[in-house]
């Protein structure tokens, strides 16, 4: 490492790729970069040049069955947010609710579910945040990592979005939701960007003056409503309500790589290196074993698996259809069979038609070295 790169917090795309290009003697690409952090291997982050708004969150961790138990029990956990709707309520919402539910006060979670375990409490006030966050890679600032790495590509654009927002967390796992001011939203009527595209819309039609000066006149009663329900909101502690969840990362901020996340990556990097010409070394006149994994390692995954299926049931008593994913059989004394998990995931999406994307988070979180494999087969599906 040189000097000039200890002195550095961070470093850009393009000056980490450089930086790893060096490290590792090849080529490394800004997309390489990109699919690094994709893959979860490389911790990105994101540097707010100007600042942005933003709501804190709390992070809390609840298995299903724990909160099942306390749906039941009526002991709701508090650091969870909840709202619960008045009886009938839900009927004027649905009309599709039978007598006997329409009439029942309904219960809704309003904390964010992040994954299987992990839920999102977020507080009420909207803050300013500024400086280098890093990206969790659980909402629409993975989806925009993935679409700067699909241009970079030459891939197909990035459709998919996440209505749940974009996030960033500091050092201390502690994350945020992004947030846009309803002011800077062209489809809310009476903001400033309604206003700028109003004014487009009048020179790119060519209006005349008298229709033009109506038409910025109604703008400005909107403009006076909007203001006079964004100080009420203000004014009564509910301010967060002038914004909402930003779609991504602002485009005025600039993806980075903290240095220390760099160091963590090439300390990773030494230590697979190392494990790897050792088990070469013990190896040496043995037969190679199969790749896979064991029925446990399997079993360890939290697949995504249709309600009454017995995933372990069937790797003992192995239906017709999952026999693709068998490498190896076990024979008594000898251990246990041996597993291809992308197998196993292409099994389920094709024979029990489970969610392919809920499958490649299985692989990417628990299968890391099977990751190459998958995006192959993922194809095909």
């Amino acid at each position: 490492m040189g000097k000039l790169f200890n002195l550095k917090k961070w470093l850009t795309v393009p000056e980490t790729a450089r930086h790893l290009a060096t490290l590792f003697g090849e080529e490394v690409t800004e997309a390489d970069v990109l699919r690094l952090a994709l893959d979860g291997r490389l911790k990105l982050s994101v540097y707010f040049v100007n600042g942005t708004y933003a709501r804190r969150g709390k992070v809390v961790r609840y298995s299903e069955a724990a909160l099942r138990d306390a749906i039941t029990s009526g002991n709701l956990p508090q650091d969870l947010k909840w709202h619960t709707w008045p009886p009938g309520a839900m009927a004027a919402l649905r009309s599709d609710l039978p007598p006997d539910e329409a009439e029942k006060s309904a219960l809704m979670l309003m904390s964010l579910q992040i994954d299987d375990d992990r839920y999102l409490t977020l507080d009420d006030k909207v803050r300013s945040i500024d400086g280098v966050w890093d990206l969790p890679m659980i909402g629409g600032e993975e989806l925009d990592i993935e679409h700067g790495y699909q241009k970079l590509t030459g891939g197909p654009s990035v459709t998919s979005e996440n209505i749940d927002g974009a996030f960033v967390q500091r050092n201390d796992g502690e994350m945020w939701q992004l947030q846009e001011d309803y002011d800077d939203n062209q489809y809310q009527a009476g903001s400033n960007a309604a206003l700028d595209g109003l004014k487009q819309h009048i020179a790119d039609k060519n209006i005349g003056a008298a229709e033009a000066e109506e038409l910025l006149n109604r703008h400005k009663e909107a403009r006076k409503k909007f203001l006079e329900e964004r100080k009420e909101k203000r004014d009564s502690g509910k301010d967060s309500q002038n914004y909402f969840p930003a779609g991504g990362l602002p485009t005025d901020s600039v993806l980075v790589v903290r240095t220390d996340a760099l160091r963590e990556f090439e300390a990773s990097i030494s230590g697979a290196s190392a494990n790897s010409d050792a088990d070469e070394a013990s190896t040496l006149g043995k037969a190679a074993k199969p790749k896979g994994c064991t029925k446990g390692e399997i079993l360890a995954a939290d697949w995504p698996l249709p309600n009454g299926f017995n995933l372990e049931g069937a790797l003992s008593d192995v239906p017709k259809w999952l026999m693709s994913a068998r490498v190896s059989r076990g024979t008594p004394g000898r251990g246990s069979s041996i597993w291809n998990p992308v197998q196993i995931a292409v099994c389920l999406v094709t024979e029990k038609a489970v969610n392919k994307t809920a499958v490649d988070h299985v692989i990417r979180r628990h299968f890391a070295e099977f990751i190459d494999e998958w995006e192959h087969s993922a194809e095909m599906l």
